[in-house]
């Protein structure tokens, strides 16, 4: 359902959870930003992209606790689609261990459907600007689960790529094929092939488009936390 804003604002979201009155509510609250529309409404993420091939929509927010077993195909096959959008994801502190291994890579935004207003809000912009976040509860619990003391600062995995590596990522992340990028670093094919590989491995992705992200990430200069939080023992 497409829902008119005329203020025109830059950042276009869509939200699929199947609680109506918890839909409407986010509604109201990323309203409160001028910067934002709420360009669709639904139920699942499912019929978000069958009704809509294309996606005209910046970030997507939905719920992993809704009992659709694939949610997470489906968030795959967006990636897929339209690598640049963004995703806010609600789970439990329960769930958010496997669904952090799962989905570390394809969701930036990890919340909780407790959280306040302002968490929501500001969570929604800081993503909008390419800025992963994940609940303050969400990650106290995680850790408190684990029975891990709260680390300080962590490394994103891109700072354990050799400088080799990192410009093999980068041209990646560019669209440069092996052959293309063994042309322009003067290697073998197949050494570039044998890099590919080890930084599939240390980023823990299964693709191009994956491995993409992750520099992304890096180039923005923020933590990616949700592979970071992933990574703790």
């Amino acid at each position: 359902m497409l829902i008119p804003n005329p203020t025109q604002p830059t950042l276009r979201v869509a939200i699929c959870d199947p609680q109506p009155i918890f839909r409407i509510g986010l509604e109201k609250i990323f309203r409160r930003h001028a910067g934002v529309c709420i360009a669709h409404s639904c139920d699942y993420v499912s019929e978000l992209l069958a009704t809509h091939t294309e996606p005209d929509f910046d970030i997507l927010v939905t719920d992993l606790t809704s009992h659709d077993p694939n949610v997470i195909r489906q968030l795959e096959d967006l990636q897929h689609r339209q690598p640049n959008i963004r995703v806010m994801a609600f789970t439990t502190e329960h769930l958010l261990p496997v669904i952090l291994e799962q989905t570390a890579s394809i969701i930036q935004c990890f919340q909780e459907k407790l959280s306040s207003a302002d968490e929501l809000l500001s969570s929604l912009i800081a993503l909008g600007a390419g800025n992963p976040t994940v609940s303050n509860n969400l990650v106290t619990a995680f850790f408190k689960q684990r029975s891990t003391p709260m680390p300080g600062p962590l490394q994103s995995p891109v700072q354990s790529l050799s400088q080799r590596q990192l410009q093999v990522l980068k041209m990646i992340a560019h669209g440069r094929t092996n052959r293309e990028i063994a042309g322009h670093l003067d290697i073998p094919e197949r050494t570039v092939k044998h890099h590919v590989s080890t930084i599939f491995q240390r980023l823990q992705v299964k693709n191009r488009t994956q491995a993409a992200r992750m520099w992304s990430m890096k180039a923005s200069k923020r933590p990616h936390y949700c592979t970071q939080i992933c990574a703790v023992p």
